[in-house]
């Protein structure tokens, strides 16, 4: 299942979400462990929600978890793991 990206986007110069927001996408994910696990990971790298069909900004890198119903989002290159 794919994840429609339903809160509203900080611009690319605020990296992260705010608290109100991962506590929205986690109830929109219900039981769904892959989706949860997502949230709980961009919360910890303070990353923003990539709208479908858009690309990250300079300095940022896209990440998703590899399984289907991961969010896709946006988070600084210093904040990749190594």
């Amino acid at each position: 299942m794919i994840r429609k990206a339903t809160v509203t986007l900080p611009s690319p110069d605020t990296t992260n979400l705010g608290t109100q927001d991962y506590a929205r996408m986690r109830a929109e994910c219900a039981d769904d462990s892959c989706c949860l696990t997502s949230v709980a990971y961009m919360q910890k790298v303070k990353a923003y929600l990539l709208k479908p069909g858009e690309k990250c900004p300079p300095a940022f890198e896209q990440n998703q978890l590899k399984c289907l119903s991961s969010y896709r989002w946006c988070q600084q290159r210093s904040n990749l793991p190594r």
